[in-house]
């Protein structure tokens, strides 16, 4: 019997200095911190994230995205991370009065489908994805399973 898979539920990002990773997802992205760990709350028994500095930031749909810092060392261009935006050139003006340079301006990939790349703290490419249609994802736009 396979797993049953419910949802994506959290994606860990390991880096360098957690305040410079704030900066840029929760300052300029506008992510909520939902939850903070230091590295002394390892209570009694200890815990898991005993010795990391986290932050816990909310993605609209409810998945999490943990920035660890204190965990390993982060390898710049090891993780992509894909946001879906409204509209990716109102994100530009944002990102640009904010003082950041885009590693990839708006660019139309295919029909439908406008990207900007940015470059967060620690070396990671982060994308900003605007679907025409409104959909979240890639594979919303693909037939997944049929056919040929």
């Amino acid at each position: 019997m396979p797993i049953t898979i419910r949802a994506l539920s959290h994606i860990v990002l390991p880096v360098a200095d957690l305040d410079a990773a704030l900066a840029f997802y929760h300052d300029l992205l506008g992510l909520e911190v939902v939850v903070r760990l230091d590295p002394d709350d390892s209570g009694p028994d200890g815990s898991i994230a005993a010795g990391l500095n986290i932050a816990g930031m909310l993605l609209p749909g409810g998945t999490m995205l943990e920035l660890v810092e204190g965990m390993q060392e982060p390898r710049a261009g090891s993780t992509v991370v894909a946001l879906n935006v409204a509209d990716v050139k109102a994100a530009h003006l944002e990102v640009e009065a904010a003082g950041v340079t885009p590693a990839m301006p708006p660019t139309e990939v295919t029909p439908g489908i406008t990207m900007m790349f940015l470059t967060d703290p620690d070396g990671r490419t982060v994308e900003l994805v605007e679907f025409a249609s409104g959909v979240s994802s890639n594979y919303a736009n693909l037939n997944v399973g049929s056919a040929s």
